[in-house]
């Protein structure tokens, strides 16, 4: 397969991936970006997204949908400690009453709100879409990084196979394993810059 070349490769594609992507494609410059998943989590990770946060999607135009997401503060502005899921409650702390709250709404233009991490992803997906082509970017989900190196002329070289977490999750089940992968194509990338954007994986 011929090798692709953008002046930013992102490995990743979650919250900070797809951010990177928008940015750059806004500031019309090409990358690409390898997620290793083919769609998006389905389960519940993290749900409130601070006020600096709020401010870098603010940037992007992306403020309004986000919060459109979150319910009314009223439904999450309190925290309760109980002894389990359904026991008795041992106290409710509303972290919006503290004083250093009032603060943090005068010293910003917008606020921290409460939307879980699968509907951010999939604004900041949709979004990254929108503006990818104008740009000349790319977002692959499906190919996973298994190589990268930097070579002595500089820049940074990529290979990614495609290989969705669906996939190796379907093999596992079944009792075979990932020898296929030997088989499946390479995709070589070429860039100036690699964002390592995968988490606890970089």
């Amino acid at each position: 397969m011929a090798c692709r070349r953008a002046p930013v490769l992102i490995v990743g594609g979650g919250p900070v991936g797809l951010y990177a992507s928008v940015l750059l494609s806004r500031a019309g410059v090409p990358s690409v970006l390898l997620e290793r998943a083919e769609h998006g989590p389905v389960h519940p990770r993290a749900h409130l997204i601070n006020t600096r946060s709020m401010e870098l999607l603010r940037e992007v135009g992306l403020e309004g949908p986000v919060r459109a997401l979150a319910p009314p503060m009223q439904e999450w502005r309190e925290f309760r400690y109980c002894h389990s899921l359904l026991g008795r409650q041992i106290a409710v702390e509303d972290h919006m009453a503290k004083p250093g709250w009032e603060v943090l709404r005068a010293a910003s233009p917008t606020r921290m709100t409460h939307v879980s991490q699968p509907g951010l992803e999939a604004l900041l997906r949709e979004e990254a879409e929108r503006l990818a082509p104008a740009a000349g970017s790319k977002l692959l989900f499906g190919y996973e990084c298994t190589v990268f190196n930097h070579p002595l002329g500089g820049g940074v070289q990529v290979e990614a196979r495609r290989s969705s977490v669906d996939e190796r999750k379907a093999n596992r089940r079944v009792g075979t394993s990932d020898a296929h992968a030997a088989t499946t194509p390479t995709l070589e990338l070429e860039g100036s810059v690699l964002l390592a954007c995968d988490g606890a994986l970089s």
